[in-house]
């Protein structure tokens, strides 16, 4: 049988393909391979994305819930001081709520505005409350609430690498330090009530 020229030619460049095929395998393989081993060391981008998303969506919830029953303590506290405690906190984590869903959509993180149910629970036993007995329960949550905020904030700064992210919390932890000193305030006053 006679081979011409172009058969060979033809031959070289299959075996050639082949080859490089083969290689092209290879390198996708090991790519894979790192990712896999990426996400497993937490090394992987979308790991951290994801954390920041998770701490961003509990931060919204605790702003969420604190604008919801500083709304209530001034419909129903009884004292002018946890009215105006009620107030404040409205305005704040407003403020705040409002700086989160902007740095939020930036980073392209839904963030849902629902009452969770945690919250909806909270509202609904505070809500039973009246005078006295509900300035102190709002006091105390509120005082709860900031410390709480405060240990989140400082875990979401810590666990995060985002410029962005690491200066909302820096600004939103220096005012609620300041507020968390009010509401203690408010606090020691309505348990002398």
């Amino acid at each position: 049988m006679l081979i011409t020229k172009t058969k060979i030619l033809l031959m070289i460049f299959i075996i050639s393909s082949l080859f490089a095929l083969s290689a092209y395998d290879n390198r996708k393989l090991k790519e894979s391979k790192a990712l896999v081993s990426a996400r497993r060391n937490g090394n992987y981008d979308n790991n951290k994305n994801e954390k920041d998303a998770q701490f961003l969506i509990k931060a919204a919830e605790i702003s969420n819930e604190e604008i919801i029953l500083g709304r209530l303590a001034q419909q129903c506290g009884s004292t002018a001081q946890v009215k105006e405690l009620g107030k404040m906190m409205e305005e704040v984590y407003t403020k705040a709520s409002d700086n989160l869903i902007a740095l939020a959509k930036v980073k392209r993180i839904f963030i849902p505005i629902s009452k969770s149910n945690k919250v909806q629970y909270t509202y609904d036993i505070l809500n039973t409350k009246s005078g006295n007995d509900f300035d102190r329960a709002y006091t105390e949550i509120v005082v709860t609430g900031h410390n709480d905020a405060i240990s989140v904030l400082k875990a979401g700064y810590i666990g995060s690498i985002d410029f962005d992210i690491r200066a909302w919390v820096a600004s939103t932890l220096l005012e609620l330090r300041t507020h968390q000193k009010h509401s203690q305030f408010c606090q020691e006053g309505c348990s002398k009530l």
